[in-house]
């Protein structure tokens, strides 16, 4: 598959990012976001302009009031432990990500139920 054919402008590609969920801290610096671009090193003001992003996101950030209140409670979420992880969250997002995982659990252990029964 071709992202770019033949004369088309490289400025109609789609802008790329790359999303790293961490549960420690990456950078030690304290943010629940780190977004990097590609920059020139001799000229800070030059960026690619390629669409290229990278994020980090860490469940350790302490920086609540530079990032929004949803990315703070998903990455609250998603560094709880696994009782903690079934409490009440405000933001839609989570509360999909938590039913979706209940229903894999459901479906999971239903199957692992026919399955012993299959051994017995």
């Amino acid at each position: 598959m071709e992202l770019l054919p033949s004369g088309i402008a490289y400025e109609s590609l789609p802008d790329t990012y790359v999303i790293f969920v961490c549960d420690f801290d990456p950078f030690g610096k304290g943010k629940y976001c780190y977004t990097f671009i590609n920059q020139c090193i001799e000229d800070d003001m030059l960026t690619l302009k390629d669409g290229c992003c990278t994020l980090f996101l860490s469940t350790c950030g302490k920086n609540e009031s530079e990032v929004s209140k949803d990315l703070v409670e998903f990455l609250r979420y998603a560094g709880s432990s696994p009782e903690k992880s079934n409490g009440n969250y405000t933001d839609p997002f989570v509360n999909q990500i938590q039913k979706t995982i209940e229903k894999f659990k459901n479906a999971t252990g239903i199957l692992a139920a026919r399955c012993a029964s299959c051994f017995a």
